[in-house]
């Protein structure tokens, strides 16, 4: 499953992976969310609202839910855990690993571009 990279908040990153755009989710989602994580889909309810949030365990076994790829699942990790932090140093703290990922995300594709292009031209 795809990550959006642009995603503010982890909670975001759950709400489109579970199917929910403008409208409502689709039916059945949190009940087998719940059933994978081992807990009560009320309990879902209140960290996509906002009341709760998820353990840093609770977070791996959603990347694993998912079917993350190692790149978003350390990117859904670590808006999890800046999410979490409780002091303004920890926040800040992860939203710098989390700019170095995205900066790394994006350095990732024109690199590999101009590979290609090299590679083609030697043969």
């Amino acid at each position: 499953m795809d990550v959006n990279w642009a995603a503010e908040s982890y909670r975001e990153v759950v709400n489109e992976c579970l199917g929910y755009r403008r409208q409502r989710r689709p039916r059945g989602v949190i009940k087998k969310l719940a059933d994978s994580l081992r807990c009560h889909p009320t309990f879902i309810a209140q960290v996509l609202n906002e009341r709760a949030d998820f353990s840093p365990e609770q977070g791996f076994e959603l990347c694993r839910h998912f079917l993350f790829s190692s790149e978003e699942q350390e990117f859904f990790l670590t808006l999890l855990m800046r999410d979490r932090a409780g002091t303004v140093a920890l926040k800040g703290h992860y939203q710098q690993r989390l700019n170095q990922i995205l900066e790394a995300k994006r350095d990732l594709k024109p690199k590999t571009q101009v590979e290609e292009r090299h590679s083609g031209s030697f043969e």
